[in-house]
């Protein structure tokens, strides 16, 4: 099915939000609310969007806890911040391109799916 140039810009953009950092998930639920009614399309890309923004911020809040401070229960594993920093840099930078990978599909008019978390999304 041939999708539209507005079909597939709405969920292009609810996936490049990520990009923005804490505007993005904003961003996903205002595209969600709006085009729910008027495209299946882009509100299926924004609920996979809002799910997958939605992990990721559970996901850096266990970062968090698990290496920040003196207590992290990472510490002895990795002695010294820089273990950790590359491993949450190696982190963020596979969740850009996932985020960057979603909205190509989307551009091009295409259903995708995260992985690990897409198939936890129901579809309408």
């Amino acid at each position: 099915m041939q999708r539209s140039p507005d079909e597939r810009f709405w969920s292009g953009l609810a996936h490049l939000g990520y990009l923005l950092g804490g505007m993005g998930l904003l961003i996903a639920f205002v595209i969600y609310f709006v085009q729910r009614e008027r495209s299946y399309f882009v509100a299926n890309h924004a609920r996979q969007a809002i799910g997958f923004q939605l992990a990721v911020m559970v996901s850096r809040w266990l970062l968090a806890i698990l290496g920040l401070g003196s207590f992290g229960l990472l510490r002895p594993v990795f002695p010294g911040r820089f273990g950790l920093a590359l491993i949450a840099f190696a982190f963020y930078v596979a969740l850009a391109v996932l985020a960057v990978v979603a909205a190509v599909n989307a551009f091009r008019g295409r259903h995708y799916r995260y992985p690990l978390i897409g198939d936890w999304i129901p579809e309408e």
